[in-house]
């Protein structure tokens, strides 16, 4: 992806987030980005396969923050996992309103339906914490691996809520504690336990 399509996808983002899909034109975003339409559509046939690469490369994006944290042998396992709930948080919040957007524009995009896009993100975004929770724990929490995921997310999920709506700025340092004692008490909760929930509750 060379600059000048990066810079694409960054302005529309912008102006989705600002004004919406829906009233966002592709003149708009020329405008905005100080290129001619002929330059726009040397990368991007159409509004709509804009939108989808700009989902697909903030997906990338964050699955690739994801690896390096992986790959970062200085940090402990739970330092990897307060990292991945980090960039969990940081998505959620620049997304918000372009996700948003989309699931009232769209009911399909590429012939893809906007629900089935939406389930193979979320899909990413939770599975970035499966590798960290076994490092912490061990092997003998993959019985029940996706209840603790599903804890953590709910968990993100509300804090982000909660601070948007009280308009302040989240305190991430809080949340991961927080996060990490609730995991803490489900792991032994669960240990003797039959498992409820599995991957696919977050495909639905």
């Amino acid at each position: 992806m060379d600059i000048k399509q990066e810079l694409i996808m960054n302005v529309a983002q912008k102006c989705f987030n600002s004004y919406g899909v829906k009233y966002t034109s592709i003149d708009d975003i020329v405008k905005e980005c100080k290129i001619s339409k002929s330059t726009f559509y040397k990368y991007f046939s159409t509004k709509e396969n804009l939108v989808e690469e700009i989902l697909r490369y903030s997906s990338d994006k964050f699955l690739s923050k994801s690896r390096l944290i992986d790959e970062d042998i200085q940090k402990t396992p739970k330092e990897k996992l307060k990292s991945k709930i980090n960039i969990v948080l940081e998505y959620l919040e620049s997304n918000r309103y372009f996700n948003l957007y989309i699931l009232g524009s769209f009911s399909a995009i590429n012939g893809k339906p906007v629900e089935e896009i939406k389930n193979i993100i979320k899909s990413k975004l939770v599975k970035v914490y499966y590798d960290s929770l076994i490092e912490i724990y061990g092997e003998e929490i993959k019985p029940f691996i996706w209840e603790l995921i599903f804890v953590i997310d709910s968990i993100t999920h509300e804090f982000n809520l909660i601070y948007r709506l009280n308009k302040k700025e989240l305190d991430k340092d809080y949340i991961f504690d927080f996060t990490l004692k609730q995991i803490d008490l489900n792991v032994e909760n669960l240990k003797n336990n039959k498992c409820t929930i599995k991957e696919n509750i977050f495909l639905q």
